[in-house]
């Protein structure tokens, strides 16, 4: 039988730049993968959300990505092709994920 990890990690990637549509994002996301996880009569691991700002260019410790069983973008009122210092970042850091099949 294979052991199911108690902690399921998520890394949630807010480049979210107003303060009033961020500060609720954490927490609807943690109500929607509890109910999500509910739903599964098996698992028995509890979900963790760590969130990230990555307009602050605060990222997921690079030799910790392995702990994360996902990684979310939500939504921002940026676009994808303004051009703002953060959105490169972000870029290479999903070009990573892509590249080490996270």
């Amino acid at each position: 039988m294979v052991e199911i990890d108690p902690i399921i990690r998520v890394a949630l990637l807010r480049p979210c730049d107003s303060e009033c549509y961020g500060l609720r994002t954490k927490s609807m996301f943690e109500a929607l993968l509890e109910q999500g996880s509910n739903n599964m009569s098996e698992n028995s691991s509890r979900i963790v959300v760590e969130e990230f700002d990555v307009i602050n260019l605060k990222y997921p410790d690079e030799n910790e990505l392995g702990l994360y069983a996902s990684f979310v973008i939500v939504g921002s009122l940026a676009s994808a092709y303004d051009d703002h210092p953060w959105t490169e970042k972000l870029l290479d850091f999903i070009r990573r994920l892509h590249l080490e099949n996270r």
